[in-house]
């Protein structure tokens, strides 16, 4: 049986906050120990996998914006994928979620298919997915995949119209056929679409 929504959500407050009381912000647990934040490098070193579920997840940086500390801009972001359990060289980037400066959520994005080199899925393959999303794993790492597993289903209906822009603007840049192949490898197209998330007023709204 799934948990409420509200549950999910004091489940996520009580992470962040066991976290703050040790004086730390989300994004340095998701650093995994680690003393240095390193461009590209995944964050667990070999990732957050679930071997029965298929889903799993890291947290890395790019270049752009990693040293400002303006609240407005991203320390890093989580990649969020389910993995074929029958195909495991087969996996679907589900979406990306960006944290700030003060480890809170602040948007959360798409990618074009040659970023992960995943195969995409339509929106209407994946509801049932990120409805199912959770990574459950041992370890010091498992309030951290508690906590981005929670993040997936406060932002569930933001990241389904996400996934939903998302498809519309490959119909409407890539066409089909050769120029769909093309589209899905260009490096042009890299963030495909992105939306925007207030973590903090959406606990509000559901634990009140």
């Amino acid at each position: 049986m799934r948990p409420s929504i509200q549950e999910v959500a004091e489940e996520v407050l009580a992470i962040q906050m066991h976290y703050a009381e040790k004086g730390l912000s989300m994004a340095q647990v998701a650093l995994a120990g680690a003393s240095d934040f390193v461009q590209f490098r995944h964050y667990p070193k070999n990732d957050l996998v679930d071997i029965d579920s298929g889903y799993e997840m890291y947290y890395h940086a790019h270049p752009l914006g990693e040293s400002d500390k303006s609240k407005n801009l991203e320390h890093g972001h989580f990649h969020l994928f389910q993995r074929d359990l029958d195909e495991p060289n087969k996996f679907t980037h589900l979406i990306a979620i960006s944290l700030n400066q003060q480890g809170l959520p602040i948007k959360l994005f798409t990618t074009n298919q040659w970023v992960t080199g995943e195969t995409i899925r339509e929106v209407k393959k994946l509801k049932l997915v990120l409805a199912d999303f959770r990574v459950n794993t041992k370890g010091r790492m498992a309030p951290l995949a508690r906590w981005v597993s929670g993040l997936v289903h406060i932002f569930h209906d933001e990241a389904i119209d996400l996934l939903r822009v998302r498809d519309q603007k490959m119909k409407k840049l890539s066409g089909s056929g050769k120029d769909k192949n093309f589209f899905l490898e260009d490096r042009k197209h890299h963030v495909l679409s992105e939306v925007r998330v207030n973590l903090i007023n959406k606990l509000e709204s559901l634990v009140g």
